[in-house]
């Protein structure tokens, strides 16, 4: 975009697309609290990203943005056959990337965190997760998700780990279900309600994104 204003308007746009990221969390829910209605939720917050980034970019170019449009033209490529090696190389590059991201963000973070959760602020053994670091921090910031309906620590400690990566908010999820004794799903279900579920959704599509895609 040769437009400046432009620019910057896609850029502030751009957080409320979903990534592939964010797409683990929604399925794990929608699995967890939807199982008939899967599809369609999955389906609908998409339709919530693409009306807040309609209607942002509406009101936003209107005020903040204000200014004169630039013209733009899209060429079309021919459709073709894809090629195998073409379409190899870059099934290998998507999954190297995430295995890179994996073994080092993911994995140095989920170490962090089991420590937080298994040791109390004088550094003793934890007996329960409740009483840990992790679950001190993560209670003093519950109290600010509470209107949106899951102000619990876990659910708290989660999104602020997601900030790194997306991925983490699964990660920190399983981990914490792991030292309190239970499967995911077990302790997922016991944290949300299907409508804070959903809301939890709808924040993390809505919310800051990770520290890659904001730098």
């Amino acid at each position: 975009l040769e437009n400046e204003r432009e620019r910057k308007l896609t850029a502030v746009l751009t957080p409320f697309i979903s990534c592939g990221a964010k797409m683990p969390i929604y399925v794990l829910m929608a699995s967890v609290f939807f199982t008939e209605y899967q599809t369609l939720l999955v389906f609908s917050l998409y339709l919530v990203s693409l009306t807040v980034v309609f209607g942002s970019g509406f009101v936003l170019s209107k005020t903040w943005f204000k200014g004169a449009d630039s013209g733009y033209l899209l060429e079309i490529p021919p459709l073709r056959l894809p090629k195998f090696k073409n379409t190899a190389t870059q099934v290998w590059q998507r999954t190297k990337e995430f295995i890179v991201r994996a073994g080092t963000i993911i994995f140095a973070v989920s170490v962090v965190l089991w420590f937080l959760q298994s040791f109390t602020i004088g550094f003793q053994m934890v007996e329960s997760p409740d009483e840990s670091i992790l679950a001190t921090f993560g209670k003093v910031i519950a109290p600010i998700f509470v209107p949106l309906g899951f102000g619990n620590w876990v659910a708290s400690v989660a999104l602020l780990t997601g900030i790194a990566a997306k991925e983490m908010i699964i990660s920190t999820m399983s981990v914490l279900s792991s030292g309190q004794g239970g499967s995911l799903t077990q302790s997922i279900s016991q944290i949300f309600t299907p409508v804070s579920a959903y809301s939890f959704v709808i924040f993390v599509l809505l919310a800051s994104p990770c520290m890659a895609a904001v730098a």
